[in-house]
């Protein structure tokens, strides 16, 4: 009964060892670079955003650097301007696109920085 029990446990063991090696490769695989970097920020305006971006390299899961710009076009100002990696990808969607209008006198635009596979 004992040997049973000592062969149950290594094999306990092996399987441990094997889910752990399964999620380190899942890790690594999330954070593998797509060879895209998107300089990421939040802000009220491009030049605030610009000024303290900070260059991320983007996941595979997330290829695709997107800036989403709100403003007022009557008075060219800035509201908003939010740029991420996103996994959304989509060849219609590349360059800048009216995405909605918020309000009569604001516009939200969503521009993406990478060609989608075909």
């Amino acid at each position: 009964m004992e040997l049973i029990a000592f062969f149950f446990l290594i094999l306990l063991k092996m399987l441990w060892l094997q889910i752990v090696a399964l999620l380190a490769a899942f890790c690594a695989l999330e954070s593998a670079s797509s060879n895209l970097t998107c300089f990421e920020c939040s802000s009220s305006s491009n030049e605030a955003c610009n000024s303290k971006a900070i260059d991320q390299p983007c996941t595979i899961h997330n290829a695709v650097c997107m800036t989403t710009h709100t403003f007022l076009p009557d008075q060219l100002q800035s509201l908003s301007v939010e740029k991420k990696c996103v996994a959304q990808c989509s060849a219609e969607l590349i360059g800048c696109r009216l995405s909605q209008q918020l309000h009569p006198t604001q516009y939200k635009f969503l521009i993406y920085l990478k060609k989608c596979k075909s």
